[in-house]
């Protein structure tokens, strides 16, 4: 054991890190494109939520071992459902802050 990081290690970390990292940036870039209203976005905020617990849950059940790669698609697919769910609320907070701290229009 000459280092802690090999460079398999390396790849392995690459393979594993670079969907996540791609998911959050797309979902930062789309959200500006997106019209959700606030129960959608709330819902999609949800689903997110719950297809990750699903990933990490169901490929720890005995016996579940080909379930690996479908359930970290699913992680990832989470992800950028949840991202984009928290980028589009901060969207529509900040949007309501500055409707509010504008002053009102002369007719």
């Amino acid at each position: 054991m000459e280092g802690l990081l090999q460079p398999t290690h390396l790849m392995f970390i690459i393979i594993i890190a670079a969907p996540i990292v791609i998911a959050i940036r797309v979902a930062r870039y789309r959200h500006a494109r997106c019209n959700w209203s606030k129960a959608k976005t709330k819902k999609r905020l949800w689903v997110g939520i719950v297809s990750i617990i699903v990933s990490v849950v169901v490929p720890s059940i005995p016996g579940q071992i080909n379930l690996v790669i479908p359930a970290w698609f699913l992680f990832v697919a989470g992800l950028y459902q949840t991202s984009k769910a928290v980028y589009r609320r901060r969207d529509m907070r900040s949007a309501e802050d500055a409707f509010i701290s504008s002053p009102p229009t002369k007719p």
